[in-house]
Protein backbone atom coordinates (compact mmCIF):
# COMPACT_ATOMS: atom_id res chain seq x y z
CA UNK A 1 0.00 0.00 0.00
CA UNK A 2 3.02 2.56 0.85
CA UNK A 3 4.46 1.62 -2.28
CA UNK A 4 1.26 2.39 -4.77
CA UNK A 5 0.80 5.66 -2.74
CA UNK A 6 4.52 6.66 -3.34
CA UNK A 7 4.18 5.15 -6.95
CA UNK A 8 1.03 7.51 -7.20
CA UNK A 9 2.46 10.29 -5.37
CA UNK A 10 5.60 10.09 -7.61
CA UNK A 11 3.28 10.13 -11.15
CA UNK A 12 1.11 12.77 -9.79
CA UNK A 13 4.63 14.81 -9.07
CA UNK A 14 6.04 13.97 -13.30
CA UNK A 15 2.32 14.47 -14.61
CA UNK A 16 2.42 18.15 -13.02
CA UNK A 17 6.32 18.75 -13.71
CA UNK A 18 6.13 17.74 -17.37
CA UNK A 19 2.38 20.22 -17.40
CA UNK A 20 4.70 23.34 -15.65
CA UNK A 21 7.37 22.89 -18.33
CA UNK A 22 4.97 22.40 -21.19
CA UNK A 23 3.20 25.63 -20.40
CA UNK A 24 6.24 27.69 -19.23
CA UNK A 25 7.94 26.53 -22.41
CA UNK A 26 4.63 28.61 -24.19
CA UNK A 27 4.05 31.31 -21.40
CA UNK A 28 5.10 35.01 -22.74
CA UNK A 29 5.80 37.93 -20.45
CA UNK A 30 3.46 40.44 -19.58
CA UNK A 31 5.55 42.78 -22.13
CA UNK A 32 5.47 40.16 -25.07
CA UNK A 33 1.83 40.40 -24.63
CA UNK A 34 1.08 44.35 -24.41
CA UNK A 35 3.50 44.21 -27.47
CA UNK A 36 1.13 41.72 -29.23
CA UNK A 37 -1.98 43.27 -28.48
CA UNK A 38 -1.07 46.90 -29.75
CA UNK A 39 0.05 45.12 -32.95
CA UNK A 40 -3.40 43.86 -33.36
CA UNK A 41 -5.44 46.33 -32.04
CA UNK A 42 -7.77 47.59 -35.31
CA UNK A 43 -8.92 50.22 -33.37
CA UNK A 44 -5.59 51.79 -32.93
CA UNK A 45 -4.39 50.95 -36.60
CA UNK A 46 -7.59 53.14 -37.19
CA UNK A 47 -6.57 55.83 -34.87
CA UNK A 48 -2.94 56.06 -36.33
CA UNK A 49 -4.56 56.17 -39.68
CA UNK A 50 -6.79 59.03 -39.02
CA UNK A 51 -4.08 60.82 -37.36
CA UNK A 52 -2.19 60.67 -40.69
CA UNK A 53 -4.90 61.74 -42.67
CA UNK A 54 -5.59 64.56 -40.08
CA UNK A 55 -1.45 65.61 -40.68
CA UNK A 56 -1.86 65.62 -44.55
CA UNK A 57 -4.89 67.86 -44.11
CA UNK A 58 -3.19 70.24 -42.38
CA UNK A 59 -0.54 70.52 -45.24
CA UNK A 60 -2.97 70.39 -47.89
CA UNK A 61 -4.49 73.65 -46.34
CA UNK A 62 -0.53 75.03 -45.66
CA UNK A 63 -0.43 74.42 -49.39
CA UNK A 64 -3.20 76.49 -50.42
CA UNK A 65 -2.27 79.49 -47.73
CA UNK A 66 1.04 79.79 -49.16
CA UNK A 67 1.96 81.66 -52.30
CA UNK A 68 2.66 80.14 -55.55
CA UNK A 69 4.67 81.24 -58.60
CA UNK A 70 4.03 80.44 -62.32
CA UNK A 71 6.46 80.69 -64.91
CA UNK A 72 5.72 80.23 -68.52
CA UNK A 73 8.16 81.34 -71.98
CA UNK A 74 7.98 81.45 -75.58
CA UNK A 75 9.89 81.96 -78.60
CA UNK A 76 9.23 82.53 -82.12
CA UNK A 77 11.18 82.99 -84.73
CA UNK A 78 9.76 85.16 -87.96
CA UNK A 79 11.57 85.37 -91.01
CA UNK A 80 9.66 88.36 -92.09
CA UNK A 81 8.20 90.58 -89.94
CA UNK A 82 4.62 89.89 -89.69
CA UNK A 83 2.19 91.81 -91.74
CA UNK A 84 -1.51 91.86 -91.02
CA UNK A 85 -3.80 93.84 -93.31
CA UNK A 86 -5.76 96.48 -92.22
CA UNK A 87 -8.01 98.89 -94.33
CA UNK A 88 -7.36 102.77 -94.60
CA UNK A 89 -11.27 103.41 -93.33
CA UNK A 90 -10.08 107.17 -93.73
CA UNK A 91 -9.66 106.64 -97.98
CA UNK A 92 -12.88 104.20 -97.64
CA UNK A 93 -14.94 106.91 -96.30
CA UNK A 94 -13.74 109.74 -98.65
CA UNK A 95 -14.07 107.01 -101.55
CA UNK A 96 -17.87 106.43 -100.66
CA UNK A 97 -18.47 110.43 -99.58
CA UNK A 98 -17.05 110.98 -102.62
CA UNK A 99 -18.79 108.55 -104.38
CA UNK A 100 -22.17 109.76 -102.75
CA UNK A 101 -21.42 112.83 -104.31
CA UNK A 102 -20.27 112.19 -108.15
CA UNK A 103 -23.74 109.65 -108.14
CA UNK A 104 -26.09 113.20 -107.03
CA UNK A 105 -24.04 115.09 -109.51
CA UNK A 106 -23.01 117.53 -107.02
CA UNK A 107 -19.58 117.44 -108.13
CA UNK A 108 -18.56 116.43 -111.24
CA UNK A 109 -16.65 113.36 -111.71
CA UNK A 110 -13.12 114.52 -113.63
Amino acid sequence: MILKSKLSLSLICLVVFLTSTILAQNAITIDEAIQTALQDNREIEIAKMEIDRANAAVSEAFGYAMPSLDLSAGFSHFLQKPKMPFPDFGAMLNNFTYGILFDENIIPED
